[in-house]
């Protein structure tokens, strides 16, 4: 019998009423589901007795199921605690702290309240849950005892973050000291459970996640630090590398890259002694091959399903006129990127930036003639401060005051610039700078994470339309003087969609319909195109400050590696004995 007839006798066997309650099942399921937590962000400094102090930013997309948000800590070593809880939101209410919390209470009667739920396998941190909605959660508390002394040196192995959810898109780890660069005193850093990365960078620790993190996966940190760094007030009578380390590191691929680098054949013997093992090995791994790869065909189809659903089976897309998306430039080039897979060069997105400063007027053209009747443009750049940006999307707002800033202090103190200075600039200066790129960059990376599945058909539609219409169209000089008053714009995008040549040339028809002071200001940008001149050099400039180590951390990179604790990616299996944990999410 087949799957058709079976279903049909099924159907025909169920009253009205046992429909309806499975209908009802399923949509409570449904509605169960729906609070999801999308980024997080975690603190965690560390203090001088070994205590931390964590603070979480917590952003989530609640819906009207559920009461409370929790963070399990479960797993806790002898001599750990967790205290002085303080919770927020986004609108500025202090939670009132409860020593003891009820798990069975409504979601009103949680609301701007939280507490700790004691359980059989440790603490839960609870917060009522609030409205539904958009949400940010601010959630503060102590570790006591986090980083504890063993004999040859301090250090813990701890899971940070975890969830009982669905899953969730980014989490990003910091640890620091208010008194210590991290850098002089040369931790050892590890994570494990997860894909992504760890660094000792700028004083800190930072770790971050480079895929989704789902239900089941853990960021586990393991930090050593020599002693003397700090003076813990739990000490351990006993080796941090057989009490913390070895039963961390066991299975994780840590392990294998040390036995990779280790020559005697013994040592591979030790770890393998089943020969019959490499084959079975090969065996798993075609099917893994297979497995995966079978995945990827499925992801290429629901990729070309959503695009079907965005355009039509011919992905048929019409000219746009009007400046898509409110002007907003990385919005665009997400939306690009997610529908074309192709993400905009950033020589052009940074060009697209300068070329919105000058046509604001924070940076203008100045000319200077030479003793031998020669000119040369200059750019005079004005002072960011003097400016108040508030664009609906505050990362538009930040990389352009972040890009007009580094003009700036390019400029030095009479505010001319010639735009080969700039690389130059950055070069003598690059550990100066090197947050201010890594803020630019950042923001720029985000910006092609957007999945296809959340563009929306009139976005999509309309940015790839604008592209299309300014990339095509030729005529402009035809259409009227209401779009000519849009040619700031269409220079702007131009420049990210790396056209602005062609577009500037169509744009000069236009020169008649267009007020004088747009005139003079369209000729001192499109004659001798110094944003584009600006923009590369500021890039190149970037680029250094990106690369540049210092002798020290040369030397600490070379004497490291990662499997001694150098940094670098993480390890998805290992991990083992660590403490905290538990889940966290939504109920």
């Amino acid at each position: 019998m087949d799957k058709k007839a079976r279903t049909s006798i099924i159907t025909r066997h169920l009253s009205p009423v046992m429909v309806l309650l499975v209908l009802l099942l399923c949509l409570a399921a449904s509605k169960a589901y729906g609070s999801r937590t999308l980024k997080v962000n975690i603190g965690i400094e560390l203090l001088d007795n070994g205590d931390a102090i964590v603070t979480e930013e917590r952003i989530a997309d609640i819906s009207s199921y559920g009461t409370e948000g929790y963070i399990a800590q479960y797993n806790l070593r002898p001599g750990m605690r967790i205290t002085d809880l303080q919770v927020s939101d986004e609108t500025g209410i202090e939670y009132e702290v409860e020593e003891k919390w009820d798990v069975d209470r409504s979601r009103k009667q949680k609301t701007n309240k939280c507490g700790y739920n004691m359980t059989d396998k440790g603490v839960e941190l609870c917060w009522g849950i609030g409205e539904p909605g958009m949400r940010t959660y601010y959630i503060r508390y102590r570790v006591v005892g986090l980083l504890m002394g063993y004999k040859e040196s301090d250090g813990f192995n701890h899971c940070f973050f975890s969830t009982s959810e669905a899953g969730v898109d980014s989490v990003s780890l910091t640890f620091y000291s208010k008194d210590k660069v991290f850098e002089q005193y040369k931790p050892r850093v590890w994570m494990f459970g997860c894909y992504g990365n760890i660094n000792v960078v700028d004083g800190k620790a930072e770790a971050n996640l480079t895929d989704f993190i789902t239900s089941g996966e853990e960021m586990v940190v393991m930090m050593e630090f020599p002693k003397g760094m700090f003076h813990p007030s739990v000490n351990v009578d006993s080796d941090f590398k057989t009490q913390v380390k070895d039963i961390a590191l066991e299975g994780s691929s840590y392990a294998e890259v040390a036995l990779e680098n280790n020559p005697s054949p013994f040592a591979h013997i030790a770890h393998d002694p089943d020969q019959w093992m490499f084959a079975l090995g090969g065996l798993v791994s075609l099917l893994i091959t297979t497995f995966f790869g079978g995945l990827v065909v499925s992801d290429e189809n629901k990729k070309k399903q959503m695009l079907v659903n965005l355009f039509g089976k011919k992905k048929n897309i019409l000219w746009y006129r009007d400046v898509p998306v409110n002007g907003n430039l990385l919005r665009a080039r997400a939306i690009y990127h997610a529908v074309e897979g192709e993400l905009f060069k950033t020589d052009d997105t940074i060009a697209a930036y300068t070329l919105r400063l000058m046509l604001q007027k924070k940076i203008e053209v100045r000319r200077r003639t030479n003793a031998d009747g020669t000119y040369e443009d200059l750019l005079l750049v004005n002072d960011p401060q003097q400016f108040n940006d508030t664009r609906e999307d505050q990362r538009e707002t930040k990389i352009q005051k972040s890009i007009h800033q580094l003009y700036y202090d390019a400029a030095g103190t009479d505010h001319l610039l010639e735009p080969k200075e700039i690389k130059k600039y950055f070069n003598d200066n690059p550990v100066m700078y090197r947050k201010n790129v890594r803020e630019i960059d950042g923001i720029l990376t985000s910006s092609g994470n957007m999945q296809l599945k959340s563009v929306k058909r009139e976005e999509a539609h309309a940015v790839l339309g604008f592209e299309k219409f300014l990339r095509e169209f030729t005529l402009l000089s035809e259409r009227g003087t209401m779009e000519a008053t849009l040619w700031k714009e269409y220079m702007t995008f131009a420049t990210m969609f790396g056209i602005s040549k062609r577009v500037a040339k169509e744009l000069r028809a236009m020169l008649p319909e267009m007020p004088v002071s747009d005139v003079e200001l369209y000729n001192s940008i499109s004659e001798a195109p110094l944003f584009y001149y600006a923009a590369s050099s500021l890039n190149s400039g970037m680029q250094h400050v990106r690369d540049y180590k210092t002798p020290e951390e040369r030397a600490y990179e070379s004497s490291s590696s990662r499997s001694s604790g150098g940094g670098g990616h993480s390890s998805y299996s290992g991990g083992g004995g660590h403490s905290g944990g538990g889940g966290s999410g939504f109920r």
